[in-house]
């Protein structure tokens, strides 16, 4: 089976687990836990970073530190993974979900625009769908303009710059994801980036219990057990040490199929300004149905993949009638669209013989 995402661990990686298992620290307190956050605050051009258990709990704790609860509004994009809209409800907002664009696949900012001119929001989500930078740079103009608050979601797009800037130090706050299948892993894990010193330390205080940090055992709110282990930390930060190499390996991979797919295959369009992360290689035809297609005949030949995002208003969890607005794009994309195998571990032979299967859909 060509797996979807086939990551790299290599011996160095194991050993700097070994190391943190040895020296019996192992939960959230250790030194790895703070060497990643200062590594990536500075990667990234941030003040500060806040380790967390996953991508999903550093969502959660950017909208809480930033007062988005119960009645406050979140724009969240349709096309996205659902994490993005879970996190808000977890904090009793209310998701709003708009399209996508059909170019780039991330929220459709003309439409964003038309909605705000007669709406009020406290938020919005930012997704870099899929690696590809949002316009961030028009989205700050508008929260100026209509005063919300945003919160990038840069899970897939470590690595991603806009204007040479990196994605996660573009918002108001940003989130990034060490999950399985990230451009580093830690198995899970998540963080959050701010250059507001009030953030940093509301977030610390509700990922560890809301325990006071100078009375043990004393809860100054109610708070969240959301820590991240050293053992992670470890793993994430050895990672981090190659990340160039990671990166140059998948913009191989994404080289590869723009090489071998046919060109008539649709895939992201990026901004001219922008540098894609390459997390994972996704492409859409313009025949209708053609995911269900095309993942049959992949599967046939031992080929894992992964539909287009499902819209989340599609979802049981929100298919209610106020949470389905027109979303023709995100539907014509989960209808049309596919996650081919992407990981750095993923060999040349086998993107190969992945893009002669779907050619042969043609």
């Amino acid at each position: 089976m060509i797996s979807v995402y086939e990551p790299i661990i290599t011996k160095e990686d194991a050993q700097a687990v070994y190391d943190e298992v040895y020296s019996g620290m192992i939960s959230g307190i250790g030194p790895r836990v703070k060497d990643i956050e200062e590594a990536i605050a500075k990667y990234v051009g941030v003040k500060y970073a806040v380790s967390c258990s996953s991508g999903t709990t550093a969502l959660h704790l950017a909208l809480m530190t930033h007062g988005i609860g119960e009645g406050k509004r979140v724009i969240v994009p349709a096309c996205s993974f659902i994490a993005t809209a879970f996190a808000a409800s977890h904090t009793g907002a209310e998701p709003l979900f708009l399209d996508v664009e059909y170019g780039g696949w991330n929220l459709d900012l003309d439409r964003l625009e038309e909605f705000l001119r007669h709406s009020r929001v406290s938020a919005v989500i930012a997704v870099h769908n899929y690696g590809n930078p949002l316009d961030m740079n028009r989205l700050m103009t508008m929260s100026k303009k209509y005063g919300f608050v945003v919160i990038e979601d840069a899970c897939e797009a470590f690595g991603a710059t806009l204007g040479g800037r990196k994605a996660g130090g573009l918002g108001h706050v940003g989130v990034f994801s060490f999950y399985g299948n990230k451009t580093i892993t830690a198995g899970e894990g998540g963080m959050l980036l701010t250059n507001d010193k009030k953030v940093r330390d509301q977030a610390v205080l509700l990922r560890g219990q809301a325990q006071d940090p100078n009375k043990r055992f004393h809860h100054l709110c109610i708070g969240y057990n959301y820590r991240w282990t050293n053992i992670q930390a470890a793993l994430a930060l050895k990672q981090f040490e190659r990340l160039d190499q990671i990166i140059k390996r998948k913009k191989e991979i994404f080289e590869l199929y723009e090489k071998h797919l046919d060109d008539s295959f649709i895939k992201q369009s990026v901004l001219p300004n922008a540098e894609h992360s390459y997390w994972m290689f996704s492409v859409r035809s313009q025949r209708k149905g053609w995911y269900e297609d095309v993942k049959m005949l992949l599967e046939k030949n031992g080929i894992e993949t992964r539909p287009i995002f499902p819209p989340i208003p599609s979802m049981p969890a929100y298919n209610y009638p106020e949470y389905a607005p027109n979303l023709r794009v995100s539907y014509e994309l989960f209808d049309s669209g596919i996650t081919l195998p992407s990981g750095p571990g993923t060999y040349d032979k086998d993107i190969k013989k992945v893009c002669e299967v779907v050619n042969a859909t043609l």
